[in-house]
């Protein structure tokens, strides 16, 4: 599972909605790399707080529930399911609006950036909330705080390389191939991400049952 967090968390962050605003509004106004950066890790971190917050609250609320109501893993799984196959069937239907910003706009930076920063903060990403509710059912306290940092870590990271290596002036074409797909590929994360959370267990244990075996055979 903490593969499938690591990935997601990837993809998540690769978005061209989640950096590619403040980087042309960076570039537009001819700011330096060393102020830009600045500037970036205040995004990743806006969107990524509130969204984490939310997803930690979703995986608390599914602990609780999956206390009081049996067989919650299997509802839980199967809205995985449901949203990663609405996701494959519907991702080519998908359509990224992208703002233009240019140097014309008569507000000055800082009101422009603080408007990103406002709608980034509260704009946390509900994919995320809803798998964190989802997978939460068979977890520790311990373990979804990992899976919270770890999300919170690679998403905050991965926004401020792919804003400064668009800063940079790097093409954005693999990033749009990113976008154009990444419809598909929550999709199939959502699905593997359900299996997971039924047979995860399982499959742990039948796996070290079976080095067990081959080492006590191989005595």
């Amino acid at each position: 599972m903490l593969f499938l967090i690591i990935v997601f968390s990837i993809v998540h962050s690769s978005l061209l909605n989640h950096w590619l605003p403040v980087s042309v509004l960076v570039r537009s106004y001819q700011i330096p790399f060393r102020k830009a950066f600045f500037l970036f890790v205040g995004t990743a971190l806006a969107h990524n707080i509130s969204t984490l917050l939310f997803a930690y609250l979703a995986a608390r609320l599914g602990m609780i529930t999956e206390e009081k109501v049996e067989g919650f893993v299997v509802y839980a799984s199967l809205i995985l399911v449901s949203i990663g196959l609405y996701y494959i069937f519907t991702y080519k239907k998908k359509h990224t609006h992208h703002h233009d910003i240019s140097e014309g706009n008569n507000k000055s930076f800082w009101v422009i950036y603080s408007g990103i920063l406002l709608n980034m903060f509260l704009s946390p990403c509900i994919d995320v909330t809803i798998t964190f509710f989802a997978i939460s059912s068979k977890l520790t306290i311990s373990t979804v705080l990992l899976y919270c940092l770890t999300y919170f870590t690679l998403s905050v990271g991965g926004m401020v390389v792919f804003m400064g290596l668009s800063h940079k002036g790097l093409a954005l074409i693999p990033f749009q191939k990113i976008e154009k797909y990444s419809r598909l590929i929550f999709g199939l994360l959502f699905i593997l991400m359900a299996i997971f959370s039924i047979y995860g267990d399982g499959l742990l244990d039948s796996y070290f049952e079976k080095i067990n075996f081959e080492n006590s055979f191989e005595n």
